[in-house]
């Protein structure tokens, strides 16, 4: 005896609309133009382009964050966790991702909430020995990594066979976590290269002086790349001449 068998196809359709997700980017005030934040530009540019790639796959709308006369990254950190929560929420169980240009602190103190609410946090920032999966499993880099300055770098050094260079890293982080970043990718880098041997000196720019530096530096090596902010780099600079340490 055959047992005839049925076969029953449920189609289930639904006009849905795409999800909503909204971006808040936490920025510091201007206080060198005394105006809203110039990152701004460049966020709303790029979340544009986003949701024309997106159009039909998500919703997105972005907020900014900012104070005015809060232009420091250290004031920032003090304050973004206030700010963000508020905005978290509000928003009712709704998706909500953050960014940030990359103040130092602010990371370590928005990244470390933000884990705990399983958020997307994105950063420009690029240094991998801070921002780690284990201590920050949220956080995405959005920093290009560098390796076609690097390998430049190093083309020059090889072709006139200089051996040795000294990176002078500035470690200041109240204004900007990109020289101390660059120089944390430069150091994972150039561990690959073993005909160089860098010499990595960290300083503050805010304690800086010039003259012992500059001291320190000279018996080392006739590469010197300064990875710090322009007004440091000016202050050097101007020591450099006056010591004849043109070279």
């Amino acid at each position: 005896m055959m047992r005839s068998a049925a076969l029953l196809i449920i189609l289930r359709f639904c006009v849905c609309s795409p999800p909503n997700l909204t971006i808040v980017t936490v920025l510091a005030y201007d206080a060198v133009q005394h105006q809203i934040p110039w990152h701004i530009r460049g966020f709303l540019l790029g979340y544009q382009q986003l949701q024309e790639q997106l159009r039909d796959r998500i919703n997105i709308t972005y907020q900014f964050l900012w104070q005015r006369n809060v232009s420091q990254c250290a004031d920032v950190a003090s304050r973004v966790v206030n700010w963000a929560s508020k905005v978290f929420y509000a928003a009712s169980g709704q998706a909500v991702a953050f960014a940030s240009p990359g103040c130092f602190q602010e990371i370590l103190e928005l990244g470390a909430i933000v884990r705990e609410w399983n958020t997307l946090f994105m950063t420009t920032l690029g240094n991998n020995f801070v921002i780690t999966p284990q201590r920050y499993p949220t956080i995405v880099s959005m920093s290009y990594r560098p390796q076609s300055s690097f390998d430049g770098f190093v083309g020059v050094c090889s072709w006139f066979s200089w051996k040795t260079s000294v990176w002078l890293c500035d470690q200041d982080q109240t204004q900007s976590a990109f020289p101390s970043g660059r120089c944390s990718s430069a150091q994972e880098m150039l561990q690959k290269q073993r005909s160089f041997v860098p010499y990595f000196i960290k300083f503050n720019s805010s304690e800086l002086s010039p003259k012992e530096l500059l001291a320190h530096v000279r018996p080392l090596a006739r590469i010197v790349i300064l990875s710090t902010l322009p007004d440091t780099v000016k202050k050097i600079m101007v020591k450099s001449g006056t010591v004849c340490q043109c070279g």
